[in-house]
């Protein structure tokens, strides 16, 4: 698998898993100042139609994610994920506008279940620590069946918005157990690993 990074220059971080078999593709078709624009297309290069509310999601994106035939992305306060050979679009969570950002995410083995990171430096809404590793479980139709949240200190970097890097910072060892790396500017065992054990879902 090739995993490419992309930080433009106000840190907005898009994340892009690109796979031998994968049939579709995102490609910048303007940039200005500190944004850029995508659009979808398919393995021939034709443009994929979606609808409006992905189209704006596509557009100076602060989260955007294209994993296998799957696109994450963020839609004002919500983050949601288009099943592109269905054309579905389903919200799996909403955040508060005053967080510090969203992390792109990270997929388990069987794609059950999908994590994130929320950046919340100032640790309101009755957070414990800074960032909040949220994993959700999924049914086959995208539906949220499950819940976990986990305030840690999760490494992340910051411009105008802050975001923590798939895989680098946190990952899925494996179906049951998180890795992720604690925060480099802390204190307190600084980039060091951290594990998260979450049960099996039913």
């Amino acid at each position: 698998m090739i995993r490419i990074l992309i930080a433009l220059s106000f840190s907005v971080f898009l994340w892009f898993e690109a796979f031998a078999q994968n049939r579709y593709s995102l490609v910048e078709i303007s940039a200005y100042a500190s944004c850029a624009d995508y659009k979808l297309t398919d393995s021939s290069g034709a443009d994929v139609a979606v609808p409006a509310t992905v189209s704006e999601g596509l557009q100076c994106p602060s989260l955007l994610s294209l994993s296998g035939d799957t696109l994450c992305y963020r839609a004002g306060n919500y983050i949601r994920v288009y099943h592109i050979p269905a054309a579905k679009d389903y919200n799996l969570f909403e955040v508060f506008d005053d967080i510090d950002g969203v992390s792109g995410p990270v997929w388990s083995p069987s794609r059950k279940r999908i994590a994130f990171v929320i950046i919340n430096q100032e640790r309101k809404h009755d957070y414990s620590d800074m960032c909040r590793i949220l994993i959700l479980d999924l049914d086959e139709s995208f539906n949220v069946v499950r819940k976990y949240k986990f305030d840690r200190p999760v490494n992340f970097t910051c411009g105008s918005i802050c975001a923590s890097d798939p895989v680098e910072d946190f990952r899925f060892i494996d179906e049951n157990n998180i890795e992720y790396t604690r925060n480099l500017n802390i204190e307190d065992r600084p980039g060091e690993k951290g594990y998260i054990f979450i049960e099996s879902a039913e």
